[in-house]
């Protein structure tokens, strides 16, 4: 009731979605949309790869608040209409220590990147490289840096989340080392219990890793091994 008389959704969050499969089919048969199905990926901060020899000389800065020039980037690069939003209601309330990442190459900016670290993890967040720099190991070489400064705030393991069918960042973190540790995704009300009012979610949250769940089938691991 709480959601509905504030002319909002009732969301809720399944996940580990490994362990938590008779909610997750309760919640369908109450007539709750499954969306956004994300994998949560890790990997140790020591196991990355170096940059491709093809990478340009890059120039990565790191920030430990969020300046006006980072969001920006982040803004031109990931087509971010909602970056003031963003920047106001949660970025700017993170706690943990947070450094905001830069690359350049010639003073032309090529990709962004945050890093959020707690409990000795290491999320990543915010990843997003220029179209034209792709494929040229930026992303690793922001990588690298994110790593060197995590370790520096005590942090042992990388770890992100990537909606499932966003198949050119699977295959990214794949091939630099990550490998999957749980699923999540929700289960919205369907339209006709929303009041027309009903605005849109909040931002994700995250379930923190600390090991991979054993109940992870076995057909899920060999589809991951085969993509």
């Amino acid at each position: 009731r709480f959601s509905p008389r504030r002319h909002q959704p009732t969301v809720v969050q399944v996940s580990p979605a490994e362990l938590h499969g008779q909610l997750d089919r309760d919640l369908a048969t109450r007539g709750y949309h499954r969306q956004a199905p994300t994998v949560v990926l890790t990997t140790p901060l020591d196991r990355l790869p170096d940059p491709a020899p093809t990478t340009p000389t890059l120039t990565v800065s790191v920030a430990d608040t969020v300046t006006p020039q980072w969001l920006a980037a982040w803004t031109a690069i990931d087509a971010r209409p909602d970056a003031a939003a963003t920047s106001q209601q949660v970025l700017a309330r993170i706690g943990p220590p947070t450094g905001y990442l830069t690359a350049t190459h010639d003073r032309e900016l090529l990709g962004v990147v945050m890093v959020v670290v707690e409990r000795g993890w290491a999320g990543l967040f915010c990843m997003a490289t220029r179209p034209a720099n792709r494929r040229r190991g930026v992303a690793t070489a922001m990588l690298q840096h994110a790593a060197g400064w995590a370790a520096d705030q005590g942090a042992h393991q990388f770890y992100l989340q990537v909606e499932q069918d966003n198949l050119p960042a699977l295959r990214l973190y794949r091939r630099v080392g990550f490998q999957p540790s749980h699923h999540y995704h929700y289960r919205i009300a369907t339209p006709d219990r929303i009041p027309p009012k009903a605005a849109c979610a909040g931002p994700p949250s995250v379930t923190l890793p600390r090991r991979r769940p054993a109940t992870l089938a076995a057909d899920e691991r060999g589809r991951w091994q085969g993509r």
